[in-house]
């Protein structure tokens, strides 16, 4: 079992914080999400997608050469040999 820091056994104090970020760690700030009904639907976007496609924008001369499809389900897509 995981080892809680003295401040983690503290539940109290964690109570009141929202999670303002995907990753869910307790911060003070309420998120986006969380801020507007429509939005508490909505998924976030992986930054390793976004930083991807990026790049393609910066390369738009280049054919596409990688796919975070590829990088995330590596058993899927294994070239045969």
């Amino acid at each position: 079992m995981k080892e809680c820091t003295p401040d983690q056994n503290n539940k109290d104090a964690h109570q009141d914080r929202s999670h303002d970020n995907p990753e869910q760690y307790a911060t003070e700030q309420e998120s986006l999400l969380d801020r507007y009904e429509e939005e508490q639907t909505a998924d976030p976007i992986p930054m390793e997608d976004l930083n991807m496609e990026k790049q393609e924008e910066k390369n738009k001369d280049q054919t596409k050469s990688n796919s975070s499809s590829e990088e995330k389900y590596r058993a899927d897509y294994r070239e045969s040999q």
